[in-house]
């Protein structure tokens, strides 16, 4: 069965760092050339005592029950910064999804990981090695050279708040990209599933990859009802839709990621 290595081998292909466009002075992730859509980007995170990253950009820890629902842990963050991990001799494309920066009109949407185990959580946290927190899943054509962007909702630690467009069309249209994003993981995942010879894939996943996607608690009673549908469908509830914010502004409130 093909493993993360394999992944992070694609992406080295795939994907590039440089100066970001929409976040001034910080690094970013680009397409090396044209893509299709449909390719993944690993998220690959520590573990960490919550309260220890106070004042660094995390995702908010979690790990998944049977039905491969995400079971938020407010004392655990996951710590993707390129810096997090012991081993110095890392691959580069592990740090690729921590680059991603962040937009409310994103290209790429950011999955939780539906088959990441307490115990793998738990066993990371006390030894310090790393896991895949998240999958990112590019939902829409990249010409060579443009910048990958992401949505990380509430699922992103920080003291201040990016919001999707007010308006319907626009939340739409990042539905359909979540539902876009649920494809191109659920066949891959069909395919290595396909190659192993068994749909079970969480011994594989738990030690350096997987994932699945946003929770959001804070959503007004037209982004619950979609989030419950949602959760009805695939079996995990719907992120960044529920940030909503009447504030009406422009398109251009892009922001530094994590």
């Amino acid at each position: 069965m093909a493993q993360v290595s394999e992944l992070l081998r694609e992406q080295e292909q795939l994907f590039r760092v440089g100066p970001s466009v929409v976040a001034e002075g910080e690094r970013g992730l680009f397409a090396a050339r044209d893509l299709r859509g449909g390719e993944l980007v690993t998220y690959v995170v520590v573990p960490r005592v919550a309260a220890e990253l106070a004042d660094r950009y995390s995702l908010v820890g979690y790990w998944s029950d049977e039905e491969g629902a995400a079971v938020p842990q407010p004392h655990i963050a996951f710590d993707g910064s390129p810096s997090s991990a012991d081993d110095d001799m890392r691959p580069p494309t592990r740090d690729f999804g921590a680059l991603m920066n962040e937009s409310s009109r994103p290209n790429c949407i950011l999955m939780l990981n539906p088959v990441l185990s307490r115990e793998t959580v738990e066993t990371a946290l006390a030894t310090g090695t790393e896991i895949v927190g998240a999958l990112m899943v590019v939902v829409e054509p990249l010409r060579r050279g443009q910048e990958v962007l992401t949505f990380y909702g509430t699922l992103l630690r920080r003291d201040y708040e990016i919001d999707l467009a007010s308006d319907a069309e626009a939340l739409r249209a990042y539905r359909a990209k979540v539902d876009l994003a649920y494809d191109g993981l659920d066949a891959w995942i069909a395919r290595l599933a396909g190659e192993d010879g068994d749909d079970d894939m969480s011994t594989d996943w738990s030690d350096e990859s997987g994932d699945e996607r946003i929770t959001d608690s804070e959503s007004d009673e037209e982004d619950d009802e979609a989030s419950d549908e949602c959760d009805g469908e695939r079996g995990s509830s719907e992120s960044s839709a529920a940030s909503e914010d009447d504030d009406g502004e422009d398109e251009d409130d892009d922001e530094e990621g994590s």
